[in-house]
């Protein structure tokens, strides 16, 4: 009984040092001196973790209280779930072949390049499998940082969607490697069984999502329920608030199914978020995307709570992450995480973009190769393994977190001020 009470007590209070961490890094973006740059929550929210877990270091254990796998994969699931929300079927249609390779072609390049030159080059003396699996893990880009991004940077339609897909899919695919490949390396596991495992939960998460899709979209039209009436939008407070409870219900429903069948809860998120397009309401005949202002919040034109709800998990992503960064890092080992991003910045990421290019020589524009060569964003997926990692005490654990806050931090926030100088380099604003 004392044992529980202890554990509820701690769970409470790492609960309240994250609402508080999280209200802080709310606000500090919101004061008058930053507004006139951005930036992202998830580089306050890492910094912050860092900071207060160097005053308070007793805030790491507390943390770990309430960093299950279970509540980890459905943060990052809800964030990927939501950038599949924001695609299009329409451009979609046209920017499909680049999206796919990327996704796929382009993380395995980047995951195997980025291990190959980790191991070549003995910059941490590690195996080449876990060179490689840093590879893998470091591969996914990440859409919360860059919707919010798009929002203050107008870039034209196919760009900006093209980027928003390629970073919602490649995550998962991202995620289906890291998991491959920590199964691979289990003692006494087999190749076998790791491509099985591979293939069931890839083949299981797609038909069950085009199933479920399809049921869903049945319900909207004949249920009365009425965050999923497809209604005249409204100034009301419950017609509103009909946007949050239909795409938390739709997730739900879709983690459910996909912990019962044991398919890949990335993967799945992101193809649900894109096939019953959540974030669509339709009145008349004409579809209408409710739309979502990330840099303001609270402020947002239509009240929807949602954002709120999406800027609560990514405090608890990377909040968690920066609490768990470990403060008796050697120099030598800081020195190995800052070359370990320089590396997938301007290797491993450029030569994925470039063999996609090699393939799809019409359908992939130079200008736009170019641009998505230049611009990688770092977050859900390596934040999510960096702590689960850390959880399991897997050998070498404690440097693959420091090399994921290195890179989410390069990656996230000193490259941010080239994204629109690039942009217009590349001539893909919509100025």
């Amino acid at each position: 009984m004392i044992g529980l009470i202890h554990v509820i007590s701690a769970s409470m209070t790492a609960l309240l040092s994250i609402t508080v961490l999280s209200t802080i890094a709310f606000f500090i973006p919101r004061l008058p001196w930053f507004r006139r740059y951005f930036i992202p929550d998830v580089a306050v929210l890492l910094l912050l973790g860092v900071i207060s877990n160097i005053l308070f270091p007793s805030l790491h254990t507390l943390v770990l209280t309430i960093t299950h796998r279970f509540w980890l994969t459905m943060a990052a699931s809800l964030l990927i779930f939501y950038g599949g929300a924001e695609l299009t079927h329409q451009t979609m249609r046209l920017i499909w072949k680049p999206v796919a390779l990327l996704a796929v072609l382009g993380v395995l390049v980047s995951a195997l390049m980025l291990g190959i030159l980790l191991f070549t080059f003995s910059v941490a003396h590690l195996p080449l499998a876990v060179d490689i699996l840093i590879g893998a893990i470091l591969a996914g880009t990440d859409p919360t940082v860059l919707i919010s991004l798009l929002d203050v940077v107008s870039l034209q339609a196919r760009m900006k969607e093209l980027l928003i897909a390629e970073s919602a899919l490649n995550d998962p695919v991202s995620a289906l490697l890291a998991t491959s490949l920590l199964t691979a390396l289990t003692p006494h596991a087999s190749l076998t069984t790791a491509v099985l495992l591979l293939l069931w939960q890839v083949g299981s998460a797609i038909f069950a999502s085009m199933l479920l899709s399809y049921l869903i979209k049945k319900i909207q039209s004949t249920s009365s329920l009425f965050f999923y009436r497809h209604q005249q939008p409204s100034a009301t407070r419950i017609q509103i608030d009909s946007l949050s409870l239909r795409v938390l219900s739709i997730f739900i429903f879709t983690s459910l199914t996909s912990s019962i069948l044991h398919s890949s809860p990335f993967l799945m998120a992101f193809f649900m978020g894109f096939m019953t397009q959540p974030l669509v309401q339709t009145h008349s005949t004409a579809p209408q995307r409710v739309p979502i202002n990330h840099t303001t919040v609270v402020q947002s034109d239509n009240h929807s709570a949602l954002p709120i709800i999406l800027f609560a998990v990514r405090s608890y992503l990377f909040l968690s992450l920066g609490l768990s960064f470990p403060l008796h890092a050697s120099l030598q080992e800081w020195l190995y995480a800052v070359v370990t991003a320089i590396l997938l910045i301007t290797v491993a990421r450029p030569l994925s973009v470039l063999a996609v290019k090699g393939v799809l020589v019409r359908d992939f524009p130079l200008r736009e190769a170019g641009f998505c060569a230049c611009n990688r964003q770092t977050g859900v997926i390596p934040a999510l393994f960096a702590s689960e990692l850390l959880r399991t005490h897997m050998a070498h654990s404690h440097y693959i977190d420091l090399v994921v806050t290195i890179a989410i931090l390069a990656t996230s926030v000193f490259l941010l001020p080239a994204f629109l100088p690039l942009a217009r380099l590349f001539r893909v604003t919509d100025e």
